[in-house]
């Protein structure tokens, strides 16, 4: 089995992405709500703008923003 089957973080990355897939503006909009009514664990606000991809390494996912670097793990 993947890695990524057992990581329920990267299983809601991948049916988020695929989800995005393009839409016109008012479906983009309903099919968010529904992803994140389903998938939404946690919203996060940054102090500053993100400047690179967020990347997961071994269950944590890091965030890089202009001051700060984060590193996230969900609860095990």
């Amino acid at each position: 089995m993947n890695s990524h089957a057992r990581n329920p973080f990267l299983r809601f990355a991948v049916k988020a992405l695929f989800a995005t897939v393009v839409l016109g503006s008012k479906q983009r909009a309903l099919k968010r709500q529904e992803v994140e009514k389903a998938y939404l664990v946690a919203k996060i606000e940054f102090d500053a703008i993100i400047r690179t991809t967020p990347t997961v390494v071994n269950g944590v996912l890091f965030v890089a923003t202009e001051k700060t670097l984060y590193a996230i793990r969900g609860s095990q």
